[in-house]
């Protein structure tokens, strides 16, 4: 900044002049204070240092007459902060974070004091008071003509609609450093502010379930927003209604990786519908970004939901399958081999049995039947079959006949059965008595009368 003004006498000294007041082109003063005695010849340059003041404006305070004229230039050493090397993206998701990095340069002649780079999204280039403010970096002081390398971290709010900006980044912004230009401070270039919008497509889910049984359900996450969406997690509901609240039965979720815009991927999910389920009709709720991780421009098109029948669990009910194997004889005090399937052809699950056999005179189990031995059979899911084997003895003190060989499964009624009525199957069985022979015998070939022989 320079002024000039006009002296009435070259004897007047410059301390005559203390009290006058030099403007700027804003009509800001500050006090002309230097320490200079006098002004000799028609102009000089001097040096003002001092604060500027605002909405003063010049009076006649320096003495004029008639004699001569001379000139006197207020030549101003001042820093001038400027930035325009940056590095800014060139899009970002509404809720995200950015960093910029730039450089704040001192091109004026004088030295810098600390300084404030405050950060906007405007829709044009024109700072004003509707631009949306993002933050600021603070800047160390500079010397003349130094540079320091910058960077900011600013947050891109949830408030903020989706759209095309400008980032402007203006040093100095809150006018701590009074410098020699004031009208290159601003700078900034283009950035779009996206949004994801995450919604869920083409689910397939049963239209019936059984209480204790496990579903599988395919669908397909869509981010049908303008930017990219991260890491959500879809949840899954029973729910009366097609409203999700505290009361909804949980069933589980499905984590579901980043997507770019207009990215779809296919997932699937499995779960149990647990026994705390009563039995009922039901929607079965897809909540697509559930925890609201990710900022959408659209939150009410995440949930979608299909109907479903939930039926009682209902009871397993073990047989005896596909004809045993065994005998058709054996004899008093033998071992004999068995071979049978055992399947659960219920609805639930089976928890592990005792299978017994026995001899009956009848296809029909009663307590007076004679039990040859047990098996012990593992825990079998509905619809699941478990091939088992026995040995058994025929005791000596069963009486040689004809006889049933009984295969009593679930003998000890440790299972609830939906059907307990149909656990016995039979297999005719012929008992003989020992077959005594004598084989290897030595004897001697002679002997007297009255002795003995061994």
């Amino acid at each position: 900044m320079s002024v000039t003004r006009e002296y009435s006498n070259l004897s007047d000294t410059l301390s005559s002049a203390r009290n006058s007041r030099i403007f700027n082109s804003n009509k800001d003063y500050f006090p002309l204070d230097a320490a200079i005695n006098s002004i000799i010849g028609s102009s000089y340059t001097g040096e003002a240092t001092e604060v500027l003041a605002s909405n003063s404006y010049l009076s006649n305070d320096l003495r004029r007459n008639n004699i001569s004229d001379a000139n006197f230039t207020q030549a101003s050493l001042l820093p001038d902060l400027t930035a325009p090397i940056s590095s800014i993206p060139i899009s970002a998701n509404v809720g995200s974070s950015i960093q910029i990095n730039y450089q704040v340069r001192n091109q004026g002649s004088a030295s810098a004091g600390a300084s404030f780079t405050y950060f906007y999204l405007s829709p044009d280039f024109n700072l004003d008071s509707s631009d949306r403010y993002l933050g600021f970096d603070s800047v160390s002081g500079l010397a003349a003509g130094a540079s320091s390398q910058e960077s900011a971290t600013l947050s891109i709010g949830s408030n903020i609609t989706p759209g095309n900006y400008y980032l402007i980044y203006y040093v100095d912004g809150n006018g701590y450093v009074i410098e020699s230009n004031e009208n290159n401070n601003a700078f900034g270039a283009a950035i779009s502010i996206t949004q994801p919008d995450l919604t869920v497509l083409n689910a397939s889910i049963p239209t019936s379930a059984r209480v204790g049984s496990s579903i599988q359900i395919n669908y397909q996450v869509r981010n049908q927003g303008n930017g990219s969406a991260g890491d959500s997690n879809t949840k899954f509901y029973l729910s009366p209604d097609l409203n999700i609240d505290s009361s909804d039965l949980y069933l589980g979720l499905d984590y579901v990786s980043g997507l770019a815009a207009g990215a779809s991927r296919q997932e699937s999910a499995t779960f149990t519908i647990g026994s705390n389920i009563n039995p009922g009709n039901y929607y079965l709720i897809y909540y697509a970004d559930a925890d609201g991780y990710v900022s959408e421009s659209n939150e009410n098109n995440n949930a979608f939901g299909n109907l479903i029948n939930i039926t009682s669990a209902g009871n397993p009910d073990l047989i005896i399958q596909n004809n045993p194997t065994a005998p058709t004889t054996a004899s008093v005090g033998s071992t004999i081999q068995l071979s049978y399937q055992v399947r659960n052809q219920g609805a639930g699950n089976a928890v592990a049995s005792t299978t017994r056999f026995y001899l009956s005179r009848d296809t029909t189990f009663s307590t007076d039947d004679v039990l040859l031995g047990s098996d012990a059979v593992n825990s079998i899911a509905a619809g699941g079959v478990s091939a088992e084997t026995a040995s058994i003895v025929i005791a000596n003190s069963i009486a040689a006949g004809n006889y049933h060989l009984l295969f009593r499964t679930d003998a000890d009624s440790k299972v609830a059965e939906s059907n307990e009525n149909n656990n016995v199957v039979s297999r005719a069985i012929t008992i003989n008595t020992a077959d005594l022979i004598i084989q290897n015998a030595t004897a001697a070939t002679t002997a007297s009368v009255g002795s003995a022989i061994a």
